[in-house]
């Protein structure tokens, strides 16, 4: 297969098999396989499978190395077709691989591995331990890992794998690409994919896990993004992350957490499932650049062990609205804790007063002990007759009003309005001649003081995430704005160019990771003219998209932002800024693109852009 810098073959697997041989109830598997040309690249005598005693489905059952060759891919496909003792061709559905089939003590070595997965497809254990995909060649440039499950007319899958075993993918390694899986369901094995490392992104598509066992993700290093897409695990077992480490990761909501889950992470900030229930010992045990954990947004907690958080003075721990009691939490125990509490609370709180009670520093968001101060002097003046000047006029000694001032609207235009000269010569009798005069008026301006003073101490709202017209976007910076997805699909998306938010107005500067991945029904898409980065896998596998309309300040299209989207027919160019496409940023349409460019004179460095990114 020769090696093409702008384009290589999608990698969905068309396998034709025949059987050399029946023993027993052992059969031999040849395939035959297409990756950019007809090539023969792997040699069907290395696998074999059993068949059930029905014949009517098989399974993985053995792999000889030596009867492989160059360039060594690994293809499992969907069916096997064998001839029986009465020569008879039948066709079976693979649907695992048994235990220890690809591990060797000595690692086996893969230029790729594709496996297509029927629903119930499980993976035994041990099955790839010690397996490495890093045998070099250039017949092959995607050294990847997929388990690819077939999908029905309307794009939704009808495979996948169910239950992987204990250290089926451990040591398991993929030093030059990425690692993705269709629809995991079921349970995964304990140790089942301790000490892997993969140079780019592991994924798991439409997850359904139930259980991650102990340690199943113990000691893995992935250089680019972890996620688990969708699912609700039931139990995440003990250290199953202990010394994890990921560019980022996501995981979908758990309801109980072992002991020392995250143990010895590098992260600094994590925040806990809403719907977890159960929290174990340790969790963040030896996480020493952890310097934020953020409660669940929704209190459905159950049991918490006594020493389940890491008592240290750098760390807070953010506690949302709607807690009523913390007593589950054991925050008694930790004395070098801080707290920062969200705004809706306050001093008189159940919760402020439990957590102050340990000796802890304890904060609300948005308040000041100066801000609570004003607002007491506020509801001073609102309940006497007599409370004519704001808070810091009233603090003064020598500012003082006669009591004919408060009570006429006429004393404002009257010399006896005014203060005396030795209150308008203290710097913090603010009063002037136009001074309010009834009870009403002077509690107005307490309040707006005390208002602007709150403004003025407001914290930063970077991080913060709201909904525009449907569209979801976050706080990127002081006056930026990053787009993350979708409230509800619409054939037709627009981003706009900047927005208000809390009364100051942002500029939408990027697509964020994942925005719009697996949309099924956009089909057009208009970026603001301030969008200048489309982040990985912004506008991934949006089957239906057609057209993109970028806006003049794009500078750069990140890796896989628009991959698997083969519809794609005209991409409309507003600015001639873009500098970087990264690879695998387009995939091969299925009708040649329209590239629209304002002036001819970078069409031709915009067609080499885009090119060089285009794979399969």
């Amino acid at each position: 297969m020769k090696r093409y810098s702008y384009r290589k073959k999608m990698k969905r697997l068309v396998a034709a098999l025949c059987v050399a041989a029946v023993l027993g109830n052992v059969c031999s598997m040849k395939t035959e396989a297409h990756y950019t040309t007809d090539v023969d690249y792997m040699h069907g005598e290395a696998v074999s499978v059993n068949c059930d005693s029905k014949n009517t489905t098989a399974v993985v059952a053995s792999y000889d190395h030596t009867k492989n060759a160059d360039p060594y891919v690994l293809a499992l496909p969907y069916e096997t077709k064998i001839t029986t003792e009465s020569t008879k061709e039948i066709t079976l559905k693979i649907v695992g691989v048994k235990d220890c089939v690809f591990y060797r003590t000595t690692p086996l070595k893969f230029s790729m591995i594709y496996v297509a997965t029927h629903s119930g497809f499980a993976i035994g254990k041990a099955a790839f331990k010690n397996v490495h995909v890093s045998y070099t060649n250039d017949k092959v440039t995607d050294m990847d890992v997929t388990f690819r499950a077939p999908e029905d007319k309307a794009g939704n899958l009808t495979g996948g794998v169910t239950d992987i075993g204990a250290y089926a993918f451990q040591d398991f390694q993929v030093p030059y690409g990425y690692m993705h899986m269709d629809k995991v369901t079921g349970k995964i094995g304990p140790y089942a994919f301790q000490n892997m490392e993969i140079k780019e992104n592991f994924d798991i598509s439409q997850g359904e896990i139930t259980e991650i066992g102990a340690h199943a993700f113990e000691n893995v290093r992935i250089y680019g993004e972890f996620s688990i897409d969708k699912g609700y695990v039931n139990e995440i077992g003990d250290y199953a992350f202990q010394y994890f480490y990921a560019k980022s990761a996501y995981i979908p909501e758990y309801k109980k957490l072992g002991n020392g889950v995250f143990a010895n992470t590098n992260y600094m900030s994590m925040k806990l499932s809403d719907k977890v229930e159960e929290i174990g010992e340790g969790i963040f045990e030896g996480c020493k650049n952890l310097v934020e954990i953020t409660l669940p947004g929704e209190d459905h907690i159950k049991k918490v062990s006594e020493k389940a958080f890491p008592d240290k003075e750098e760390l807070c721990v953010k506690v949302p609205a709607g807690y009523e009691d913390l007593s589950a939490y054991h925050f008694d125990q930790y004395k070098k804790l801080s707290y920062s509490l969200a705004s809706g609370y306050t001093k008189q709180s159940k919760v402020y007063q439990q957590l102050e009670a340990t000796g802890a520093k304890v904060e609300i968001e948005g308040y000041t002990e100066e801000t609570t101060e004003e607002a007491t002097t506020t509801e001073k003046a609102t309940t006497t007759e007599k409370a004519t000047t704001t808070e810091k006029a009233t603090t003064t000694e020598k500012a003082t009003t006669t009591e004919k001032a408060t009570t006429t609207e006429k004393a404002t235009t009257t010399e006896k309005a005014t203060t005396t000269e030795k209150a308008t010569t203290t710097e913090k009798a603010t009063t002037t001649e136009k001074a309010p005069t009834t009870e009403k008026v002077t509690t107005e301006e307490a309040t707006s003081q005390t208002t602007l003073k709150k403004t003025s101490e407001q914290p930063s709202l970077i991080g913060k995430i709201f909904t525009k017209s449907g569209i979801i976007y976050q706080v990127t910076g002081t006056n930026t704005l990053r787009c993350i997805g979708i409230k509800k699909d619409k054939k037709s998306v627009k981003i706009a160019d900047s927005l208000k938010y809390k009364g100051k107005t942002y500029r939408v500067t990027e697509i964020g990771k994942k925005a719009f991945y697996k949309n099924k029904k956009i089909e057009q898409v208009t970026l603001g003219k301030n969008v200048i980065e489309i982040k990985d896998s912004a506008f991934e596998q949006c089957k239906k998209l057609k057209k993109v309309i970028f806006g003049k300040n794009l500078t750069t299209i990140r890796k896989r932002a628009f991959y698997k989207d083969k519809k794609i027919v005209c991409l409309d160019f507003n600015g001639e800024k873009l500098k970087k496409v990264e690879k695998k940023a387009f995939s091969k349409g299925e009708k040649t693109k329209k590239v629209w460019v304002p002036s001819g004179a970078n069409e031709k460095k915009y067609y080499r852009l885009l090119q060089s990114s285009v794979v399969d």
